[in-house]
């Protein structure tokens, strides 16, 4: 169907429909022109900070290359310390590791190896003006483009959940049936709500999207795919069950990272 076939279909429409139906329009433009611009706003802030500690890096590394010419003297050590502490926040964590370990022994080994860890990520820098390859633009450019998209898909669907929800809730007649309802309910919107998430990280970086983390992957799948196992192979009235299995989930990730973090 064409452009101007589906136009002559709208004018067919009566005026209330030609109301909702412009009304959907004007809120899916206004949607994505608010989600566009708070992505664009977000990725310079993105640059911005990337650039910041690109220059923060390079900056040490000159100062380690003067160090390593000096006396290192205790007072030199005394200043490489205090330079570590400015961009400490910059490293990964093995930079940071070998960062604490200068700080309680102070030997020159701990220097050499930190400056291997600052060439590789100069030599890794994708600075502001750095041309990027063709497939690489269109990734960029696809996943710019269609990150607004997969927002305003969300919030839409996520209203048309909650107008269903309200408009079966109001004619139930008692608080169990309600709140079984609510359950269900949260059980379908967790699952898209996490199927939206990688999605989201798929249009963060299509052409380096792996499985990097097999059990991040199973336990997220597990909450996408526990509402309609639920649904088919025990009864809809036991959704809430693939609402237990989502908690669990969430809580196994939550272990996780913060395993992670210590």
């Amino acid at each position: 169907m064409s452009v101007f076939q589906i136009y002559e279909e709208f004018l067919k429409l009566d005026i209330a429909s030609k109301f909702y139906v412009s009304l959907f329009i004007a809120l899916v433009i206004y949607l994505y022109k608010t989600f566009l611009t708070m992505q664009t706003d977000s990725d310079k802030q993105s640059r911005d900070g990337k650039l910041k500690a690109g220059e923060a890096i390079a900056k040490f590394d000159a100062y380690l290359s003067n160090y390593e010419h000096s006396n290192k003297t205790l007072e030199d050590k005394n200043k490489i310390v205090e330079k570590m502490g400015e961009c400490y926040l910059y490293f990964d964590e093995k930079g940071r590791k070998v960062i604490r370990l200068f700080y309680s022994n102070r030997t020159n080994v701990n220097i050499t190896t930190l400056r291997s860890i600052i060439n590789n990520s100069i030599d890794t820098f994708e600075g502001p003006n750095k041309e990027k390859k063709f497939f690489d633009q269109i990734s960029y450019n696809l996943g710019y483009l269609c990150k607004p998209i997969l927002s305003v898909v969300v919030s839409i669907v996520l209203i048309i959940i909650l107008i269903v929800h309200y408009s079966i809730f109001v004619n139930l007649q008692t608080t169990g049936e309600q709140f079984i309802l609510t359950i269900n309910f949260l059980s379908v919107i967790y699952a898209f709500l996490v199927f939206a998430a990688l999605m989201n990280i798929l249009f963060d970086d299509f052409r380096n999207f792996r499985v990097s983390n097999v059990k991040f992957w199973i336990i997220s799948i597990g909450g996408i795919v526990a509402p309609p196992i639920a649904i088919l192979f025990i009864y809809y009235d036991y959704l809430y069950l693939g609402f237990i299995i989502q908690i669990i989930c969430s809580v196994l990730l939550f272990r996780k990272k913060s395993s992670n973090n210590v």
